[in-house]
């Protein structure tokens, strides 16, 4: 059941990661307005989550590319 979790965590992040470039509109919206920049922080936190959901799937980056989700999500969130 761990593969099958991770793969359906990594198509999500790619799918998700590409919406970053091509509906960035509805992502700037939710970028707090004391960051500058909001299409380049959308921009890179996409490039960011295709980068890491393919890392899941190749087995010496997987364990990088978790921790780097994990970061990820808890600078995002907040």
């Amino acid at each position: 059941y761990k593969l099958v979790f991770r793969i359906i965590l990594a198509v999500g992040m790619v799918i998700v990661g590409a919406l970053h470039f091509t509906h960035s509109g509805g992502f700037e919206k939710i970028v707090p307005d004391y960051l500058p920049h909001h299409l380049a922080l959308v921009y890179t936190s996409g490039f960011l989550e295709v980068l890491a959901g393919v890392g899941l799937l190749i087995p010496n980056l997987s364990r990088f590319a978790a921790w780097l989700l994990v970061v990820l999500f808890i600078t995002v969130f907040p």
